[in-house]
Parts: C-alpha cells; sequence; structure tokens
C-alpha cells in the first residue's frame, strides 16, 4: 500500500536513527512509519529517508512511501511498516497551514490523559502523536548528572506541563550550547507531541517538532 504524508516531526532516536512521523494528507490520520529493526525499536536509518535523486526526507515534505503493513502497538497504534526496497519519493514542499486547515489541531483534554511528563500503561490514550497549540513554551536547561538535560515547561487548555523530554534536533542542538535556565519562547507555538514506548513502568511524553509559526 501506498500513502501521501506530510512529515511533521523528524527526531533522532538511537541516533543516528530518526523518528519520523507525519500526516495522511488525504485522510488526516497521523502515520509513523517504522522499520522492521527490532534493536532500534524501528528507528529508520538515514538511508531510508533518501530520495532517488539523494535528497533527504524533511519537515513539510509531502512524500510518497510504500507500506508493507500496519504494525499497530498498545502504546503507539499509528505505527507502518514501510519497504526499505522502495524509494520514500518527495511530491512537493507542504506547509503546516495547509494541515491546520484541512484537519485542524487534535482534540484532547489533556496532553495524553494527565498533565504529568508520563503515563502508566493503564492510562494509555489509543494515540501517541498529537498536533496542538501550546501557550507560554519555555525551555529549561538543566544537569542530569554530568550532562545537560533539555525539557520543555508549557501551558496547554489553562493547565500547566513541564519537565517534557525533547527529541526536536534543532532545539536540542540550539539549547545544548546555551548556559542553565529557563528560556521563554513567546506566548505561542504550534508543537508536535509523541509518546515513547515503555521505559521503567512508564511512557514518557517528548516534544518531537515544535514550530516558530502558524
Amino acid at each position: 500500500m501506498e500513502k501521501d504524508i506530510i512529515i511533521l516531526a523528524k527526531s533522532y532516536k538511537h541516533s543516528p536513527n530518526y523518528c519520523i512521523a507525519g500526516i495522511d494528507i488525504n485522510t488526516g490520520e497521523w502515520i509513523r512509519p517504522i522499520s522492521n529493526n527490532s534493536l532500534t525499536e524501528g528507528a529508520v536509518p538515514p538511508q531510508d529517508i533518501k530520495y532517488s535523486d539523494g535528497g533527504e526526507a524533511n519537515v513539510l515534505d509531502v512524500v510518497k512511501i510504500k507500506f508493507i503493513k500496519r504494525v499497530p502497538t498498545a502504546e503507539q497504534p499509528e505505527n507502518y511498516l514501510y519497504d526499505p526496497k522502495s524509494y520514500w519519493q518527495k511530491l512537493r514542499t507542504g506547509s503546516l497551514e495547509e494541515i491546520i486547515q484541512a484537519r485542524g489541531f487534535d482534540n484532547c483534554t489533556t496532553v495524553f490523559s494527565n498533565t504529568y511528563n508520563r503515563i502508566s500503561e493503564s492510562e494509555l490514550p489509543g494515540k501517541s502523536l498529537l498536533l496542538l497549540k501550546i501557550q507560554r513554551p519555555s525551555i529549561l536547561v538543566d544537569r542530569f548528572y554530568e550532562r545537560k538535560k533539555i525539557s520543555l515547561n508549557f501551558n496547554y487548555n489553562n493547565m500547566k506541563y513541564k519537565w517534557f523530554q525533547v527529541s526536536d534536533i534543532v532545539v536540542e542542538s540550539c539549547f545544548n550550547q546555551k548556559d542553565y535556565g529557563n528560556y521563554l519562547l513567546g506566548t505561542e507555538k504550534i508543537a508536535v507531541f509523541s509518546l515513547t514506548g515503555k521505559y521503567k513502568d512508564n511512557y514518557y511524553k517528548m516534544l518531537a517538532q515544535l514550530f516558530n509559526t502558524i
């Protein structure tokens, strides 16, 4: 089967591999392309997101991908196994505006079942990807043992959220260069959130992609 998706998140997962997520431009459903490599939890290796002309798939590319089958899990029901023998085909460059106009934001009262940065198995919401408009986002640069830890704080639906892990490549790279502190990013941003697999009995909430403008 083939699907045309607009890529809305491209973040590192078992670097240099990627976690890719997008929305089917025909149905509005979330799609998470995964590889068949169980050692990297289905992460997508760099060579698999290369186009036939050598270019690399990026955020807001509209791409045609050949999938073998849908492979949902309890925590990530959007998973689709792609065919590694077929090139991804770039159709055009899309925009965040067209997705928002076509399907709007995801409808949820809280970000993945509660206001914490993680959920238990009993709280799994039946989805692992969200496109949301958030308020007062800030990046906290803190110390975790001997290394820097980058996390997101924000408001959504008049509730506060703290210490979301950051896998957005640009955000993580930028704030790893900054001094410790809390950096306000403005009054409002558009964000893609993702759930991880299970880690010590919990599933953690990630900032997968942060957009500067609508």
